[in-house]
């Protein structure tokens, strides 16, 4: 113990003065640290409003791009169901329109005459009708015969009307289609509230 104390009485001058550079040390650091933190806060404040005022603002705007999008698929909804609403009524309509004409055509057919079809006109006729209805390819033209089908004008009469009313059904989905994009242009072009 006496050599550390010989040893401590030698070098105490040593000992403080180290202690008192290390604490001043820290105090300077401590004031500079301080003093740069009170030079900086404005700087600091200013990003962090305009950081906070930068998210607020892309908040706004996310929110009203999903508000827009929640009233798209609202116009596009109320769109398609007046479209639907209108297309059936127009479906009920036509069929009233054409309701019985094809019979009435059929039941004129003992004061009308027939006529006689070649072979190749008949297998035509069959594969147009073919065509329309399926996604078939037409099949082979029959062979022609001195026995040729014969039509009578009622029975071609009733096709006609078949094929009106096909054709106005395809009018009536074609504007019922334009319609529908014009009514969802227009909601979409509508002022929001």
């Amino acid at each position: 113990m006496g050599i550390v104390l010989s040893l401590l009485s030698a070098t105490w001058k040593y000992i403080a003065a180290a202690l008192l550079i290390a604490a001043l040390y820290f105090a300077a650091v401590h004031w500079l640290h301080s003093y740069a933190d009170r030079y900086e806060a404005p700087k600091i404040a200013a990003i962090t409003a305009e950081r906070d005022a930068a998210r607020a603002e892309l908040s706004a705007y996310r929110d009203q791009q999903r508000a827009k999008a929640a009233q798209l698929v609202l116009d596009w909804n109320s769109a398609r169901d007046r479209a639907d609403a209108l297309q059936k009524e127009l479906d009920g309509e036509r069929a009233k329109k054409f309701a019985g004409l094809a019979d009435r055509a059929r039941a004129g057919s003992g004061a009308v005459g027939s006529v006689r079809l070649p072979a190749p006109l008949v297998g035509v006729l069959n594969d147009s009708i073919r065509a329309a209805n399926t996604s078939q390819a037409p099949g082979p033209a029959p062979e022609p015969s001195e026995d040729s089908t014969a039509a009578t004008l009622a029975d071609l009469a009733a096709a006609k009307v078949t094929c009106d009313a096909y054709y106005a059904d395809a009018v009536d989905q074609i504007l019922g289609l334009q319609r529908f994009y014009h009514d969802l242009q227009r909601s979409n072009n509508a002022p929001s509230s």
